[in-house]
Parts: C-alpha cells; structure tokens; sequence
C-alpha cells in the first residue's frame, strides 16, 4: 500500500503563523577545539588529524575522537593563510613563502624547506602530485619533487589576488576576488597562460571542483555554480544566495560552504543546476575555511576548529508558510501559502490539504474536510465563543481515499492520518 506523505501547518483563528528562525538544520556539532593565539584561516583533513592554517602556526588536532579534538602538535609561523596536505608533507601558505612541513611524526612537525614567494601572502592554496599551486598575486607553481627545496617553475598573472585554488585535469581554477573565477591551463608547469574566465558578480574567495562543475564561494553574491566543460568558455548555470560565502569543499551530492555571518551552509548539488539548501548550522565563530572527509565536515571558525555532522532528514516536514485566518459573519475563511518543498529542500508534488479544528488549543482535533485550494472556509464558527484552533496538514492522498473521510468532526486527526498511511 502506497505511504502518503503529509505536510502540518498549525493556524490559530484569527492570527497569522509565520515561520521561526533556527539555529541549525539537520547538522549537528560533534566537537570543537579553541584556536589558541591565532585566527583559524583554512583547514585540511588527512586521516585522524586536521591540520589547520592558524595565523600564527600550524596546528596538528587528532579528529579520531570527533567529540573531543585535542592539539596533537604545533609549529610556529608567521602568518599562515593557507594549508594542503600531501602524503607525509604539510604546505602552508604564509605571507612571502610556502613552507613544507614533515608531518610524519604529527607531535612534532618540522619545516623541511620553503619557497619565496613575490606578491603578497599565499591565501589560495592547492598541491596536486609533483606541485603545489600557489595564489597570492598571479598564480605560482611550485616544483616539490624535493620537498627539501620546492622551487619555483612557473608562473600566470591574474587580475586580482587569489583567495582559493582547485586543480582538476590539466587546469587551475582560481578564486580571484572581484576578477570572478579565472581557469588556468597548467598542462606545462613551466608554462602556465589563462584560458578563460567568468567574471562573477561578487567577490570570488574560494572555490571548489568537481566534475564538469566549479563551485565558487562569491561571497556577498553566494555560491556560483559554473559549467566548466568547456575551460575556455565557464558559463554560469545556477546560483544559490546567502550573504557571506568565503570557502567551499564539495563531495559526493553535497557543497559545504563556510560562511562568517551566517555559519556553515549545506546546499544538494546532485543536480548542479538547481542546488538546495538541505542543513545548516549558525557556528560561534565565523568560518574562513571548510573540509570534509565525505562523512564529517570541518570548519576553520576562527577562533575555533569546530567538527560537524550533516544528516539529511528522512522524515517529510513543511516549510511553515505564512497563514492567515479571517472571520465572515459566522464563519472563518483559511488561507495559507501552498506547500511544495520540506525542510530538506526536496520538492513534493502535494494534491490536497485536510482541515482539522479543535475548540481549544489543547483538545483533540476533529476533520473536518479537505481542498485542493489554498484557501478553506469553516461555517458556524461563531457559535464558539473561545475561538477556534485549526490544523491543515498538506498531503500526496488521493480523491478517492479521501472521499472515504466522514466529515463533520466524526474522526479524530490521529484517526485520519492512521488511516491515509495503510
């Protein structure tokens, strides 16, 4: 037997019901861990540690126990924007350098070699097999077949400073604040050269790939998602507003972005054109940089590393829309906005609404009658000198099981929505 799936919008006569504001979404907060003396910039997750870019230092924390992250190990640098980890090796982006730090003992990191940088701090970072991909002014790259000596080997200006950077196939995608996202052809490491551009509205601080899709963080102007098929030629498909994306990770159906004034936002990108806030969570801090590990999400949140889990939500809850009941003589004319999305941001194909009402908020609640309209209107409501009380539950039944309801208060709420389950 078909499971009908139902949808509650509580109304109170004579009082409009608009939504409340939360703090979070289907994400909860596992641990946190202080930043110490420094700022949290940007984080990397290899195995049981995260290694986060701590302005003042590199910090090592064991993650095994998400509940409790603990500092396993630190080493000081001025300075440190951006961090990647590649095998036994740490690569941080500091003001005027690139340090390679051995992590193989992670209680006590050591710099192993570093790399001069020219043009400003190194706030975008990316290493992928014999080379790290360095942003600051233009984008550097950096042999570190000898991590010992990384060196320098090429080199593309862009118009604007890089604040992230993702490597995918030959290209480099580069978050390049108000220049938008600039694709990079790196076929040639020595020989690097710009092969496109799309100039998003905001301003572009960090950015995300995967598959034939870049995700940039556009700040002010939100997530951006770019079709990417043609490097030459990005072309924008779909946007998702919020007020202050700085960073973005993307894995599996789901992009994580960190966002300093809201906290951390989880949109469905399963189809890229049309991504969907699915969770969120409105953080302590506020995060510059975000990881994941495909099952936990990690947040530099400034003052803290904070380690979270995103859950998407079985069970079928509205969006509370905006209700509205209004007296006619002796009766009460119910409106309310139509239901065609949950909470999980899935999109619901609903067919009917049912009315219940109650003479007290704290009775039982009788059916009374069901629409395919929004707006529903109740006789001989004035006969209740207390008011009234309604529930409208949004359903996917159909006619012929509903006509098999007995209006008029006969059946209770609970009666009803056991029998629609069958």
């Amino acid at each position: 037997m078909k499971q009908h799936k139902f949808f509650m919008v509580v109304i109170l006569l004579s009082s409009a019901l608009f939504a409340s504001a939360q703090d979070s979404l289907n994400v909860q907060r596992l641990g946190q861990l202080s930043s110490g003396d420094g700022f949290a910039w940007k984080v990397a997750v290899a195995g049981d540690y995260a290694y986060v870019a701590n302005e003042n230092n590199l910090k090592i924390i064991d993650i095994s126990d998400p509940y409790a992250p603990s500092e396993t190990g630190s080493l000081g640098l001025s300075a440190a924007y951006s961090v990647a980890v590649s095998g036994s090796y740490a690569y941080v982006g500091c003001w005027y350098h690139l340090r390679v730090i051995d992590i193989s003992n992670p209680a006590v990191p050591l710099e192993v070699g570093s790399c001069s940088i020219f043009g400003g701090p190194v706030r975008g970072l990316a290493v992928d097999g014999d080379y790290a991909y360095a942003g600051g002014l233009g984008l550097r790259v950096i042999d570190i077949t000898n991590p010992a000596a990384p060196s320098e080997v090429g080199f593309c200006p862009t118009p604007n400073e890089i604040r992230g950077v993702a490597v995918s196939g030959n290209f480099a995608y580069v978050a390049a604040m108000t220049s938008g996202l600039r694709v990079i052809d790196i076929t040639d490491p020595a020989a690097p050269f710009e092969v496109g551009y799309y100039d998003t509205p905001g301003s572009a601080y960090g950015v995300a790939v995967a598959g034939n899709y870049a995700y940039v963080a556009d700040y002010t102007s939100g997530l951006r998602v770019v079709d990417i098929t043609n490097p030459a030629a990005p072309l924008e498909v779909a946007f998702y507003g919020m007020q202050g994306a700085r960073n973005v990770a993307v894995a599996g159906k789901y992009a994580y972005i960190a966002d300093p004034l809201y906290g951390l936002h989880v949109l469905d990108v399963s189809d890229p054109t049309v991504p969907i806030e699915v969770g969120y969570y409105d953080t302590p801090g506020s995060p510059e940089g975000v990881a994941t590990d495909c099952e936990l999400v990690y947040l530099a949140d400034y003052y803290y590393l904070g380690i979270y889990e995103f859950e998407p939500c079985t069970e079928v809850i509205p969006l509370a829309p905006q209700v509205v009941v209004q007296p006619e003589g002796q009766s009460a004319r119910l409106t309310w906005d139509p239901v065609d999305e949950t909470t999980c941001g899935c999109t619901v194909d609903v067919t009917h609404y049912l009315v219940f009402y109650s003479p007290t908020s704290e009775g039982e609640y009788y059916y009374h009658g069901f629409t395919t309209d929004t707006t529903y209107v109740h006789t001989g409501v004035i006969q209740y000198a207390e008011g009234m009380y309604y529930h409208v539950f949004a359903t996917t039944a159909e006619v012929p099981a509903l006509r098999e309801l007995p209006t008029g208060g006969v059946m209770t709420q609970d009666e009803v929505l056991a029998r629609l389950k069958k």
